[in-house]
């Protein structure tokens, strides 16, 4: 190994990484519009991990004079955590909609013992279990609610959760406070029935998209495997990838193999929806004399 193929080894890894992290959605700054927008999560990289993966590409390549496996080294140890806090991500969004279920239940049930739901608003956030996903965000609505009222208190929330869920949910209960009726029960029950909804249609499609994440890191495992069997037993067979062209071969099979896997990570992820406009936005001030 010469010092050229480590840095062309080296290059072909931060290729690969910047070309994961473009794939990944960028959140941009917050825009200051009427229409509200969904909070996107983007595949961040584990800096840790990446001076990780890097020291043991090296290593990898000054053992096996093999740059394209210190390369591929190097972009594997950071995709695949990526993609794993990927679906970890999706399963946190799908228990924080079904704890918001569970809050719009606790008020309607409170509704039968309290002033209004005002009240019960308030007093639902002191029956959320420390776990609660959604407790941060209940406890700032009561603190609002308190000062500056029930409105404003949910238009906040509303900004807080940044889902469509999260949209018909606060509207379900901007309507009971505004506008109270008999029919206050049945739509908190609706709302929380949709939400129930919408969780177990992304389970479902979850466990579907399951298989075929375990088809895909299967053969993935395999490939890495006969590709070691046939380094360490066949060495007449491998010797022509140890040459400049059959490294470049390799860094494109195992480029390829990790973008579709990221590819699949950011197919997997749930539409975000379209979230609506429940509060008119703010007057601009005029400075003009």
């Amino acid at each position: 190994m010469n010092l050229y193929g480590a840095v062309v080894g080296l290059g072909c890894a931060a290729g690969l990484l910047m070309i994961a992290d473009g794939l990944s959605p960028h959140e941009a700054a917050r825009p200051k519009l009427s229409v509200p927008h969904v909070r996107a999560r983007r595949l961040v990289v584990d800096h840790r991990l990446l001076a990780v993966g890097t020291v043991l590409g090296i290593t990898v390549t000054v053992a096996t004079r093999w740059w394209a496996a210190g390369a591929l080294m190097v972009a594997g140890f950071v995709a695949v955590p990526m993609m794993r806090a990927e679906r970890a991500g999706q399963v946190t969004d799908r228990e924080r909609i079904s704890a918001l279920a569970s809050w719009v239940e606790s008020i309607r049930d409170l509704l039968a013992a309290a002033s209004g739901i005002e009240e019960s608003i308030v007093r639902s956030a002191e029956s959320l279990p420390p776990s609660s996903l959604i407790r941060p965000q209940i406890w700032r609505l009561r603190a609002v609610i308190e000062t500056l009222g029930l409105r404003e208190g949910l238009r906040r929330l509303g900004e807080d959760l940044a889902d469509p869920i999260g949209d018909y949910i606060t509207a379900a209960l901007l309507v009971a406070s505004e506008r109270p009726s008999g029919a206050v029960h049945a739509q908190l029950s609706e709302a929380a029935s949709n939400a129930r909804k919408s969780v177990a249609v992304r389970e479902a499609v979850e466990a579907a998209r399951s298989r075929m994440w375990t088809t895909s890191s299967t053969i993935g495992l395999i490939s890495l495997v006969m590709v070691a069997f046939i380094v360490a037993t066949q060495s007449t067979y491998a010797a022509w990838y140890a040459t400049t062209q059959g490294q470049l071969v390799l860094i494109a099979c195992g480029g390829i193999e990790l973008g579709a896997m990221v590819w699949m990570a950011r197919m997997a992820r749930p539409a975000a929806g379209h979230r609506v406009v429940l509060f008119d936005p703010p007057t601009p001030v005029s400075t003009a004399a």
